[in-house]
């Protein structure tokens, strides 16, 4: 189950822009939602294995998600997709 503070009626009507995250936030999110692991995504991305790590704390802090299983499920429902975000 999400964690995020969203209402279910406003929870894919509302802009992801709004949430605050950088492009470079965006793109992990992307990659997760792809199902990626950390290290994928770091050699993707250009980036180390622990940045990837904290990138992705970070964005579930401040999506107010406790897992990446659900940050996945946030970008699905939000429609985050990597070649949107390139």
């Amino acid at each position: 189950m999400l964690d995020n503070p969203l209402p279910p009626e406003d929870y894919t009507n509302e802009p992801y822009e709004d949430f605050n995250l950088s492009t470079r936030e965006l793109q992990v999110v992307a990659l997760i939602r792809d199902d990626l692991k950390y290290k994928e995504i770091a050699e993707e991305l250009d980036l180390s294995y622990e940045t990837v790590k904290t990138y992705t704390r970070r964005i579930r802090q401040k999506l107010n998600l406790r897992s990446k299983l659900s940050l996945a499920m946030w970008a699905e429902k939000m429609g985050i997709t990597y070649d949107e975000i390139v």
